[in-house]
């Protein structure tokens, strides 16, 4: 009956191991899956927009951070849920956490921000080297973060920014998340909504469309598998890159749907997708489907996660938060 738990939209791998899952709509509530037991935190009081929560960020067990449209960033911590300001404001726009070496990462409307997790009662602090404006994208890659915003690209080691040259038109048509991926020859994925990009190692930069074989205009979702290749979801089914290479996959090659709204590849050459009522799990050989609307509520599969011992976990509206066993029980 929980918010969090039977309208998951969020999930998120943090601190201790444990899982954290929170829907994409308010009200704001967030569990915790660790060890087996699954815990809700008290509901956020701040009213969040419908689509408006963007980004999960667990420390420890009893600690959680989420970045919000026009609330910000918001953190249980002792107990309560609170607002922090990002300089002189409160209600501005986060778009990322990312967690690296006890500093919490905030990419926001108002820039990128920096909080100490030993010292959660100061305040965060403004990373100035950065370009101005937006930060709508972080990645933690290696001994930097990865920063990405509508216009420039670039990555900071300690407090030293290196921008990449090859970023400097516009990116995407509206302030969004942009998901960042890196793939196994050391290039990076750029997707949003509406675009999908790769800077290569090289420092070449180039954009996928349906023109170049992609399955549609931008990327839903990403992941790069064992061997370096990028999967990317779309509205008319799933694309994979090799070396620039685009192959596509939809219903002809067994998806359970050509709409693709969540993607997880595992260690095994396995990838699961998920799809509004369903589930495919490609294995090496073999293309599986899971009908997740044999019973009496339909749900949508909203995203994937793996628990502290590699389980796959899948977060289904209507029907809550699931672990996939081997055999394709729920």
């Amino acid at each position: 009956e929980s918010p969090a738990l039977s309208a998951p939209g969020l999930l998120e791998s943090g601190g201790d191991g444990a899982l954290w899952v929170m829907p994409r709509n308010g009200p704001l509530v967030v569990a915790r899956y660790h060890q087996g037991e699954w815990a809700e935190l008290p509901e956020c009081p701040e009213r969040v927009s419908d689509y408006g929560l963007f980004a999960l960020a667990g420390i420890d067990l009893e600690t959680v951070f989420v970045g919000a449209r026009d609330v910000g960033l918001i953190g249980f911590v002792d107990g309560e849920w609170s607002r922090y300001a990002l300089g002189e404001t409160i209600d501005c726009s986060v778009f990322a956490l990312v967690v690296r070496e006890r500093q919490l990462f905030i990419g926001a409307s108002s820039g990128l921000w920096r909080l100490d997790l030993d010292d959660l009662s100061a305040a965060p602090v403004a990373i100035d080297s950065v370009p101005s404006g937006p930060v709508l994208g972080l990645l933690s890659d290696g001994g930097s973060i990865v920063a990405a915003g509508n216009d420039w690209l670039g990555s900071l080691d300690g407090s030293e920014y290196t921008p990449s040259p090859a970023v400097s038109a516009p990116f995407v048509p509206y302030l969004g998340p942009i998901r960042l991926s890196r793939d196994l020859r050391g290039g990076l994925y750029l997707g949003h909504v509406n675009r999908l990009a790769y800077l290569d190692r090289n420092g070449r930069f180039s954009s996928f469309d349906p023109r170049s074989g992609l399955t549609g205009q931008g990327a839903l979702d990403m992941t790069a598998d064992r061997e370096g290749n990028t999967w990317v979801v779309g509205l008319r089914g799933v694309s994979k890159v090799v070396n620039g290479e685009i192959e596509t996959f939809n219903t002809v090659q067994g998806l359970f749907d050509n709409e693709v709204s969540a993607i997880l590849a595992l260690d095994d050459r396995e990838v699961l997708l998920g799809h509004n009522g369903g589930i495919t799990r490609m294995r090496p050989g073999s293309t599986d489907v899971i009908d997740l609307n044999a019973g009496p509520v339909r749900g949508r599969v909203m995203g994937f996660e793996r628990a502290g011992d590699g389980t796959p976990v899948v977060a289904c509206t209507g029907l809550g938060v699931g672990l996939l066993t081997p055999g394709n029980d729920i």
